[in-house]
């Protein structure tokens, strides 16, 4: 096996220095940036970087902007390797789509400890362990040249020449939509809808939402530990897209006070204010509120609610954690079960269909179907929410 190249970035050479000889004991090969711009110049000219290591307090570009332009073209594995360990820090950090948080003095076998554990989750896995992989394998993201009839008369030439006999799509309606345009050109496709969001409308079932939701929880309920101990109200701002379907479920399973869904329209006073004191009369003095990505704004809603109330609120975006993490056993049975079906709709020579679940039972669709429908929130969940609310 080639020896695996890790990105370090860091403007003190002393501590390049300390990380380098540590991985290089480990026989990965170390490429050393000063700064942000070097970093990025070295990540544009050497595409087989399998993790950067990365600084915050850097000069030319900090370490937060160098995450940014990194996210924007790569899935690659970053270690946050820092002095700043603030809690808002580490959770910005984790928002920018870092895998994991390190603050300094740190110890260089743990550090080393860590690169191998992520390394091992991503692409360096043998088969048997992808199950318990968070996150995609495949390392695949979105092309703005496919989204052009050259881009995808290309993309169908290249599967002809691999000798591709049918593509199987995990994604959304915008993958189905590329693929589609690949079975136009005579390659053959199975779609299975891969989201965190669940805003797939042809299922009521996304791989990844169950991991999401979950993960949403367990930082809400760690979060509650402090809202409760400092009689604070906390503004959760959790993923979902334009959708609120992530929220909605984590409110319920919270036990939050209220929820901010980009489906339905909410009034200040209504819905949180007329809550808190409706609440308060209960003799709670703590607060969760849960606003969905496609509402936003999770700070000036908390600044709004300290204003008008006195309460001490605060704002926590929970941001990108959601999309990582070792799938729940549901998605690993449902994801395990499409993939399957898809692989037999295959064998009996069925092609360009949409595999979703309704209910707990497994369907398909033809695409053109399957991107022209609809679905809305469950009302009888939202019936629930806002009466078991308080």
């Amino acid at each position: 096996m080639d020896r695996l190249k890790v990105l370090v970035v860091d403007d003190e050479s002393r501590m390049r220095k300390l990380v380098k000889d540590f991985l290089v004991r480990k026989d990965y090969t170390v490429l050393e940036a000063g700064d942000g711009e070097e970093a990025m110049e070295i990540f544009y000219n050497d595409k087989d970087i399998s993790l950067v290591i990365l600084d915050v307090m850097m000069p030319k570009m900090n370490g937060w902007e160098t995450c940014r332009e990194i996210r924007k073209i790569s899935k690659v594995p970053v270690i946050m390797l820092t002095a700043k360990s603030e809690e808002q820090d580490e959770l910005l950090g984790f928002e920018l789509g870092v895998d994991e948080y390190i603050s300094k003095p740190f110890s260089p076998k743990i550090l080393v400890a860590r690169v191998e554990a992520i390394l091992r989750r991503s692409n360096l896995l043998p088969n048997e362990d992808i199950i318990s992989a968070g996150g995609t394998i495949l390392y695949t993201a979105r092309c703005l040249e496919f989204k052009t009839k050259e881009g995808q008369d290309k993309g169908a030439a290249k599967c002809r020449e691999l000798g591709i006999d049918a593509l199987v799509v995990i994604g959304g309606d915008g993958s189905y939509r590329g693929a589609r345009e690949l079975a136009h050109r005579g390659i053959p496709m199975i779609g299975l809808p891969g989201t965190i969001d669940n805003d797939i409308a042809c299922t009521d079932y996304t791989i990844g939402y169950d991991t999401a939701m979950n993960t949403a929880l367990e930082m809400i309920d760690k979060l509650r530990d402090t809202t409760q101990s400092h009689d604070r109200c906390s503004v959760v701002e959790v993923m979902g897209r334009n959708a609120g379907y992530i929220a909605l479920n984590v409110a319920i399973a919270s036990g939050a006070m209220a929820v901010l869904l980009p489906e339905k329209e909410f009034d200040m006073q209504r819905d949180i204010l007329d809550k808190i004191v409706e609440t308060q009369r209960t003799g709670k003095r703590h607060f969760i509120i849960i606003v969905a990505e496609g509402v936003g704004h999770a700070q000036e809603i908390a600044n709004e609610i300290q204003a008008r109330t006195g309460i001490d609120s605060r704002a926590t975006i929970l941001g990108h954690v959601q999309r990582g993490g070792s799938p729940t056993l549901r998605d690993r049975v449902n994801a395990s079960a499409m993939g399957y079906h898809a692989v037999c709709l295959l064998e009996q020579g069925k092609y360009n269909r949409i595999v979703g679940m309704k209910g707990e039972k497994l369907v398909d669709y033809p695409v053109d179907e399957a991107l022209e429908m609809t679905k809305t929130l469950d009302p009888v969940l939202l019936d629930v929410c806002n009466t078991i609310s308080i």
